[in-house]
């Protein structure tokens, strides 16, 4: 076994109960039983939790949902694509979060069959530090996929535009 899985046991340990848990749920069932085994080790060895491990990984909590708050439309398509190759609690959790504006567009613009899954999922306990990270990962996945694909670059440049010619008067 790498160092890996027991970098992230190491950190998982550290995580509050809800958020552990929630780690532990959103996990494939591979990775899961590892992540299980190892942390099962780490109680039995008696070694204590250590928040500091997590100092590194605060993510901003603000910017992350602040960023997801009003996707344009294809933004929504993109954020289905990336959320349909995660397990279903993923979408769940961030569905659960607050009531996005564009969460029946996201849900419309996924796959019937990963709709039915989602909808099998509850929610447990609130995950904060998951929830956080969980958005700004999204944001900076939708944003480097954008500036990828050349529609968004275009939206962009004609958004930029409309706003110099509105701020400029030059439309008057």
């Amino acid at each position: 076994m790498t160092a890996a899985p027991r970098r992230a046991a190491l950190m998982a340990h550290a995580l509050a109960p809800p958020d552990q848990a929630w780690l532990l749920e959103a996990l494939s069932p591979g990775r899961k039983d590892v992540l299980q085994g190892l942390l099962a080790e780490l109680v039995e060895l008696g070694i204590p939790p250590d928040v500091t491990l997590l100092q590194d990984l605060k993510p901003r909590p603000v910017f992350g949902a602040a960023a997801l708050e009003n996707l344009e439309r294809g933004q929504v398509r993109l954020l289905a694509t990336l959320l349909q190759r995660e397990p279903p609690a993923i979408t769940a959790r961030l569905l659960a979060m607050r009531t996005w504006q564009w969460r029946d567009a996201l849900l419309a613009a996924m796959e019937d069959h990963f709709v039915r899954q989602l909808r099998q999922h509850a929610v447990g306990a609130r995950a904060p530090v998951f929830e956080a990270a969980l958005c700004e990962a999204l944001s900076q996945s939708i944003a480097a996929e954008s500036r990828r694909q050349p529609r968004f670059a275009v939206q962009r440049l004609w958004r930029r535009a409309g706003a110099l010619v509105r701020r400029t008067g030059v439309a008057r």
